[in-house]
């Protein structure tokens, strides 16, 4: 009598166990009812983002898997340099965006500008920019972004085939760290004063202009060598020789006006 008596309790201590997992994975309860978004800054719209993440209402709280939710926005916004998707029982997401920095903001000319226009091409009411990861960015309003380095310069990109557009991956991240690794030189090394760079995107090379003249760069030979040629024709030449630009993209020499 003793072991039946036993035996019911466990039976039906499971019998409840089940029930509850049952409740737990088929009730409506636990499905997505509520998003909580948290953005680091105002570049994307939340109401943007609620109907991108619309076919997620509704899917049951333990079957979706986070990477769903990552995926769709990152492909969405590929400005977002991390998505944080937390499951809050018994219906809520909780999906936190962290932005890829900006790196400089852009002034887009026309194909056949120069770096000798690029005041003249930034009269649009767009507001333009690059992030980190090469993503070209438009806006109508100013886009508040930290300059924590102060060193933000402004690029000009000109000579482009087809017109950027929103969000598009117009730069990879190696080409902008190449360009940034050259002003860092520039600056510390020789004491230039940066003020814009220029980015010829068919041709593959980008124009310097600083304090007194501009400096010719290519990606065809590796920045450091391109460097030492310009180390090697101060050493031969005063600076106050070139009233105009010195281009150090040919390998057997400098040339300059």
């Amino acid at each position: 009598l003793m072991k039946r008596f036993r035996f019911l309790v466990l039976l039906g201590i499971f019998g409840m166990a089940a029930s509850l997992l049952l409740l737990l994975f088929l009730s409506p309860l636990f499905t997505v009812s509520s998003m909580n978004i948290r953005r680091q800054d105002q570049r994307i719209d939340i109401e943007e983002l609620q109907q991108l993440l619309l076919p997620f209402f509704g899917r049951h709280l333990l079957f979706l898997a986070s990477w769903e939710v990552e995926r769709a926005v990152e492909s969405a916004y590929p400005e977002v340099h991390e998505v944080i998707v937390e499951k809050s029982l018994p219906h809520e997401l909780r999906i936190t965006l962290q932005m890829e920095d900006i790196a400089a903001e852009v002034l887009l000319g026309d194909p056949d500008d120069t770096e000798e226009q690029i005041f003249a091409a930034s009269g649009s009411t767009l507001h333009r920019y690059l992030t980190v990861g090469g993503v070209y960015l438009e806006y109508p309003v100013p886009l508040p972004f930290r300059k924590e380095t102060g060193k933000q310069t402004p690029l000009h990109i000109v000579d482009w085939v087809v017109k950027p557009v929103h969000r598009e991956q117009l730069l990879s991240p190696s080409i902008l760290h190449e360009i940034e690794s050259t002003l860092t030189v520039l600056r510390e090394s020789f004491g230039h004063t940066v003020q814009s760079v220029t980015l010829y995107v068919r041709a593959k090379e980008f124009h310097v202009r600083t304090e007194r003249i501009v400096l010719w760069f290519d990606f065809a030979s590796p920045m450091t060598a391109q460097l030492d040629r310009y180390r090697t024709f101060l050493r031969a030449l005063p600076l106050e020789n070139s009233e105009k630009y010195v281009d150090v993209r040919l390998h057997d020499r400098v040339v300059y006006r």
